[in-house]
């Protein structure tokens, strides 16, 4: 039987050993940090004695991959699934809105979507319906080389209905302006969303802490089908002869008992430990970055599992029960700022949209992160390698390969599986 070493303990890492030990194969998987996760990890904040998420998540029902990835490790049950898709947005002089996909039959469960969400005016929900008609028909190579701004301007989208509809998607979907974003991958993500089945637009919620939605279940998966899953141990240097990677050394171990490797990490880290160039990788990423402000108050301002605020820095608030979760996405323009100037604007757009004052909050805690994702710009789409390295045994897996996805989590597990998929033959 084959023996598998996999290198990161994220999406990417966990689905490939999953997959990879379901059908047998011996697997050790490393990751170089105390716990599993990668960008979608929690941690046990000892000041509030809560686990905390480092970033929120949101999964959507077209998210195959990794509803299926759940499902084998048997983490779907950690899951808040919604039967369709059930948006409420909150606009400032309007209060709250929605977009509500009925029960009537796909497609036209979303046009009624459209025609019930009222922050449009007849006209723009025209044109929205028009867009998605049309979308069907659209070839791919038609975008090249446009953003999505130029889309949306060819298109002849109202700036309320960008406002109101397409920045929301769109960044909360890609994390970086529609100025920034490749039309052809949003195109790509629009399909997998809207022109697949009746629940492909409904959204998932991790009903825990990530690490107890799906990291724990997964390493409990991995070692009851006979693998290993080791934490603290960071791959430093690859021994490559003849084409093929005999050696992985960590900080702790050396790695040679192995056919096959899965570098499940990200490009930079990969760097680190060999030349990308000598993999004929011709790339160079920019990254957004994502806040996420974690705020205790005296009494929590909405009873939904999650808002959508339009035309607000803050882009999502999501109710974790004992507090509030902001996220604001695309956050390059205040990663560097301090935490009281975050926080003064979280606070200025909590009491514009709720009344909340700074007396009404009894903790917070800011997390930054930095390189959340990839911008997904015309100018990387093509340059994004396959699985299969040029080293015979290296496959490569993780967000940033060539998925067809932006940098989500669905691309990160789809490229678990195709990974375990090319050893399994």
């Amino acid at each position: 039987m084959k023996r598998i070493l996999v290198i990161g303990g994220g999406f990417a890492g966990l689905s490939a050993a999953a997959f990879l030990s379901h059908k047998k194969f011996e697997v050790i998987l490393i990751e170089a940090s105390p716990r599993l996760g990668g960008r979608a990890h929690s941690y046990f904040d000892n000041e509030t004695s809560e686990e905390i998420d480092n970033g929120q998540h949101i999964l959507m029902g077209c998210y195959e991959h990794t509803i299926s990835f759940m499902e084998l490790i048997g983490a779907y049950k950690n899951l808040i699934v919604q039967k369709s898709l059930e948006v409420n947005l909150l606009k400032e002089g309007t209060g709250k809105v929605r977009i509500k996909a009925s029960d009537i039959i796909y497609p036209v469960n979303l046009i009624a979507a459209i025609a019930g969400y009222n922050a449009l005016s007849f006209n723009e929900k025209l044109l929205l319906i028009k867009f998605f008609i049309k979308l069907r028909y659209i070839k791919k190579d038609s975008l090249k080389d446009l953003t999505v701004s130029e889309w949306l301007n060819k298109e002849k989208q109202t700036e309320n209905l960008r406002k109101c509809f397409w920045e929301i998607l769109a960044i909360g979907a890609l994390n970086t302006s529609t100025e920034k974003a490749s039309a052809q991958i949003f195109y790509e993500v629009l399909k997998k969303i809207f022109l697949s089945y009746s629940d492909a637009s409904a959204i998932i919620l991790p009903k825990f802490g990530l690490s107890r939605t799906y990291c724990q279940p997964a390493k409990e998966f991995i070692e009851s089908n006979g693998g290993k899953v080791i934490t603290s141990d960071k791959a430093v240097g690859f021994d490559i002869h003849n084409n093929t990677l005999t050696r992985v050394e960590t900080n702790k171990n050396v790695y040679s008992s192995f056919d096959y490797v899965v570098s499940a990490i990200p490009y930079y880290s990969l760097q680190k430990i060999y030349s990308i160039s000598a993999l004929n990788i011709d790339i160079n990423f920019n990254f957004s970055s994502i806040l996420n402000i974690h705020i205790w108050l005296k009494e929590i301002p909405i009873k939904e599992n999650f808002v959508a605020l339009i035309n607000s820095p803050v882009h999502w608030i999501f109710n974790k029960g004992s507090h509030i979760n902001i996220v604001i996405s695309d956050a390059d323009y205040l990663i560097e700022l301090s935490k009281d100037e975050i926080m003064e604007l979280a606070v200025s757009e909590l009491h514009k949209f709720f009344g909340t004052n700074w007396e009404d909050i009894l903790n917070y805690k800011i997390i930054k992160e930095k390189r959340a994702t990839f911008i997904p710009s015309n100018s990387i789409q093509d340059k994004r390698p396959k699985a299969q390295s040029i080293i015979s045994n290296l496959i490569l897996a993780g967000d940033w390969i060539d998925t067809g996805f932006p940098s989500t989590i669905e691309s990160a597990v789809k490229s678990g599986k195709d990974a375990a998929d090319i050893i399994a033959g």
